[in-house]
């Protein structure tokens, strides 16, 4: 197996975790019967879009719209080799 290269690991705080990381880009959004996103929720409080406004559910139901959740593209980097006196070892990275 190949040798693996050393990875710098760095600390990452709660800030970069909501923000930054793929979990932190997660959204509520209302989509259409045909999946086109018609509105985005406020991150805290649902009864919001995200500019603020209240949502009308009744309006929202008429239409036939569904909540869901949005979740961004990423990916998974696996790397399999050695490293040092450990064999057979696998690392799993994500995209950012």
């Amino acid at each position: 197996m190949a040798e693996l290269s050393r990875v710098n690991y760095r600390k990452i705080n709660k800030d970069y975790f909501d923000k930054e990381s793929v979990h932190g880009k997660l959204r509520m959004v209302a989509l259409d019967a045909d999946g086109a996103v018609k509105g985005i929720h406020d991150a805290v409080d649902y009864n919001k879009w995200v500019d603020g406004t209240h949502v009308d559910w009744a309006a929202y139901e008429a239409n036939g719209w569904n909540c869901m959740v949005q979740i961004p593209k990423f990916y998974y980097k696996v790397e399999e080799g050695s490293y040092k006196d450990f064999n057979e070892v696998t690392r799993l990275s994500i995209s950012e």
